[in-house]
């Protein structure tokens, strides 16, 4: 694996777990009480669903690879 490809690999996987701290909700000024305020779904579900398609789409890749490879031999 080439250098460029582990620089790629590394900085998509730091991103992935760093951008669910910067999408925290805030707390709405005007109540005082903040427990009542909606907390947002999206935080970390995007990217284990981002991730999960990455990785079906792989499996399907690879097991049509290994088909067409049984096939020609």
């Amino acid at each position: 694996m080439t250098q460029l490809r582990k620089i790629t690999k590394l900085s998509l996987i730091v991103i992935m777990f760093l951008t669910p701290a910067l999408l925290q909700a805030q707390p709405n000024l005007e109540d005082e009480n903040v427990l009542d305020n909606p907390v947002p779904f999206d935080g970390g579900v995007s990217c284990l669903v981002a991730a999960t398609v990455v990785y079906g789409l792989r499996k399907i890749r690879s097991m049509k690879n290994s088909e067409q490879d049984k096939i020609i031999l």
